[in-house]
């Protein structure tokens, strides 16, 4: 896979993981995670882990935009058009220890994990 190549390019330590059982436990130990556009996003930012994030649907291109925009998490794109040179851009600036913590903190913000008791007290108002 082509992301998967480019990474390793770049970042020869990396390593790339998919589809797993314990993504809290591994995102807790994490120093960066590229996270595609979905709830992994989401994830990432309840446990302040370092994110740079990317649209595998394209459902996920404007929830990921907007993410990116509230959130100053950096975005790369759909998938299959990603400009690597910008992917690796965000990295160099997720390696100033400060940055990292100001959009981790940032992200903290909007995703408190109270988002399913939001929307059932939503649905509670109108039954």
């Amino acid at each position: 896979d082509h992301l998967r190549e480019q990474i390793y390019k770049r970042l020869p330590n990396a390593r790339v993981i998919e589809s797993v059982d314990n993504i809290d436990e591994l995102l807790w130990n994490t120093d960066l995670v590229f996270s595609g556009g979905g709830y992994s996003k989401l994830e990432a930012a309840m446990t302040k882990t370092p994110a740079i994030i990317f649209a595998v649907q394209w459902h996920q291109i404007p929830m990921a935009e907007e993410f990116s925009k509230c959130t100053s998490t950096p975005y790369s794109g759909y998938i299959s058009y990603i400009n690597y040179d910008d992917l690796e851009a965000s990295f160099h600036r997720l390696l100033d220890h400060e940055q990292r913590v100001n959009i981790c903190n940032k992200r903290a913000l909007h995703v408190d994990g109270k988002g399913f008791e939001r929307v059932y007290e939503l649905v509670q108002e109108f039954c």
